[in-house]
């Protein structure tokens, strides 16, 4: 199957495709019970944990971002589940039982989120000392530059860009 255009978190940077910077993008921690604005990095361990796979974007940055922290994923985190999709993470972590012994929390782009948030379903929080920021892109092929409905759509998605910057 052949996609016009994807909005991707990272590109791979091959041949006959054109990657367009669109917006900035932000990872936080979010748990259907509330949480506290700020996290201590100490705290982090206290929770239960849902994470995304190992080999995604997500999971890739909070390595990076955990590794700073002198924190594995794996060590010193209680991992209830590993999950392959933002909406899985997103959906097992509103049915996670409230009354558990230890509050569930997960990482996942603000983006994803803020409905959620606002309607007071998912709690969000930080990290005191750093906002966790990443790139999200538009990508598509370069035989399609000069296609109108490639090129209104480009236009559209970073006109969105303004709007949310």
């Amino acid at each position: 199957e052949k996609a016009d255009i994807a909005l991707i978190e990272s590109p791979n940077f091959r041949d006959g495709v054109i990657y367009r910077e669109w917006m900035e993008d932000e990872l936080v921690f979010f748990s259907n019970a509330p949480l506290p604005k700020y996290i201590k990095p100490s705290d982090l361990k206290k929770y239960a944990w849902v994470c995304r796979e190992e080999n995604s974007h997500t999971r890739k940055v909070m390595a990076e971002i955990f590794g700073e922290l002198a924190l594995s994923c794996a060590e010193d985190f209680d991992m209830r589940s590993v999950l392959s999709d933002s909406t899985a993470v997103k959906q097992t972590v509103l049915k996670y039982p409230t009354d558990s012994k230890k509050q569930v929390i997960a990482v996942m782009s603000r983006f994803v989120i803020a409905d959620e948030i606002e309607r007071g379903v998912l709690f969000e929080s930080r990290l005191k000392t750093k906002k966790i920021k990443r790139k999200l892109y538009i990508a598509y092929l370069k035989q399609d530059k000069h296609n109108a409905y490639v090129d209104n759509v480009v236009k559209y998605l970073q006109g969105i860009k303004l709007a949310n910057t």
